[in-house]
């Protein structure tokens, strides 16, 4: 008499494949959210350093304003009032790019991690349907 029958090897067979395929989703799902949270976070550095570069070249063109005995109020008050729009503008083109790529990554990972549990599903019910399916063929013998 036999241990275990086909029927009962293969129902364990597709479990386990449906369990397999749901943790490697997981695992995928866990990398692409961990690479999301990089790139926002680099993002948001990227955004500092444009913000510095704009600070920065609003002082050296202060500087050379003053130097030049240009007093800062009229054209040259608007021409950096203009150079801080220009420098926010550019850093928050940064940061909403960052945000959106994180959100269409993490809908990525979740589609990923949908995946996987479907495949876990299917391998149980396709298991079960086989067994029961099995079940009733033999009874009708």
């Amino acid at each position: 008499m036999p241990i275990c029958d086909g029927g009962v090897m293969s129902f364990i067979t597709d479990v386990f494949a449906g369990r397999a395929q749901n943790e490697s989703a997981r695992m995928e799902a866990r990398q692409i959210e961990h690479e999301s949270a990089l790139a926002r976070e680099e993002s948001v550095e990227q955004a500092g350093l444009e913000r510095e570069k704009g600070r920065k070249f609003s002082a050296k063109q202060r500087l050379a304003f003053l130097k030049s005995g240009v007093s800062l109020a009229g054209s040259p008050l608007l021409a950096q009032e203009e150079v801080g729009r220009e420098t926010a503008a550019q850093s928050q083109s940064v940061l909403q790019r960052g945000y959106r790529d994180q959100v269409k990554e993490s809908n990525r990972a979740a589609r990923v991690r949908y995946g996987g549990r479907n495949a876990m599903l299917q391998g149980v019910s396709s298991s079960f349907s086989k067994m029961t399916g099995g079940a009733g063929n033999a009874a009708a013998s």
